[in-house]
């Protein structure tokens, strides 16, 4: 039996842990990448996205891998490539299928300046061949890239918000527009391309989405219902830390904890939450949507407003039961 502890500045509105498990044991798994030069080898970093996530996941390493993605590719050309790439790999009776698709920089990018509109339209063509194939498809919005003009940025938002506007389309959705943003200089290495923290970064949200399908392992991780229902679940609050409702300040439901500094180091403000079941030799996936008021860094720790309408909430740790 473990615990998690969790200190912060700001607000901790949601927690939650489940295995990784059932991924682990699940086989026959089919992934079609495609994309542009953020997910092609040879990346500008040391390793890419798909290196790191392959290294962290249960079901990367069990499963049959293609990397369609290539350097200045666009989605318009990705239409019709598709037949010739992705579809061949296709999932057959008996197999799980996934189709990961990050790639609109190029479209929107000023070397051809399409519009949002165009840009979605593309991306639903994709969506909607590989699902005919079988795929359960993980979309994504647009970074875009920190040098773009006004205008495709514009474009950019645009794209987002369509994708954001049908959730029928997709199985799972990825915003690096919100979690990686192209002013990152930690992310980035020029505001388009990922550094090595990006490539992991991103495999995060990636792994995170897929992985820990099981129920939350802990009681109460939305902190609703006041202090002593709080309490009553297993949390314990110390230094400064307590349980607040409020409306329109949490991520789903009202209630969150208030998260203040002790001004002691050696007495950190935390909430605790003990017995969590997990097993030996089995991976977990912690999430939090966590939102801060000063110190802390941007690059880790941003609003998180967008909790409801991504698959992903909040930051992603990943973790193993000890024998």
């Amino acid at each position: 039996m473990r615990h998690i502890l969790v200190t912060c500045l700001g607000m901790l509105a949601a927690m939650t842990v489940t295995s990784m498990a059932e991924t682990a044991a699940t086989s026959g798994v089919t992934i079609a990448i495609e994309g542009d030069s953020r997910s092609a080898p040879p990346s500008p970093t040391t390793n890419f996205w798909p290196d790191y996530w392959r290294e962290m996941s249960p079901l990367a390493k069990g499963a049959t891998i293609k990397n369609f993605a290539v350097g200045g590719d666009t989605l318009a050309n990705m239409v019709k490539t598709y037949a010739a790439q992705a579809q061949r790999l296709r999932p057959t009776s008996g197999q799980v299928g996934y189709f990961i698709l990050y790639a609109a920089c190029n479209d929107l990018g000023t070397g051809m300046n399409a519009s949002g509109a165009a840009t979605y339209r593309c991306a639903t063509q994709l969506w909607a061949m590989a699902r005919a194939d079988g795929y359960k498809i993980v979309a994504c919005t647009e970074a875009g890239a920190r040098s773009w003009p006004a205008s495709n940025k514009t474009e950019c938002a645009a794209f987002n918000a369509l994708v954001r506007s049908n959730t029928n389309l997709y199985d799972y959705l990825l915003e690096p527009d919100v979690y990686l943003p192209p002013s990152s200089t930690v992310l980035y290495i020029e505001g388009t391309h990922f550094t090595d923290a990006g490539s992991r970064a991103f495999a995060e949200m990636v792994d995170g989405a897929l992985s820990g399908t099981g129920p939350n392992l802990i009681r109460n991780g939305g902190f609703e219902g006041g202090a002593e229902a709080v309490a009553a679940a297993g949390w314990k609050l110390e230094n400064g830390v307590s349980a607040t409702n409020g409306a329109g300040e949490s991520s789903d439901g009202e209630g969150y904890l208030r998260c203040a500094c002790a001004g002691d180091p050696s007495r950190p403000s935390a909430a605790m939450f003990a017995g969590i079941p997990v097993k030996p030799r089995t991976g977990y996936i912690a999430r939090a949507f966590v939102e801060y008021e000063g110190g802390g860094s941007p690059d880790v720790w941003r609003s998180r407003r967008q909790w409801q309408a991504s698959r992903l909430p909040g930051p992603v740790w990943m973790g193993q039961g000890l024998a």
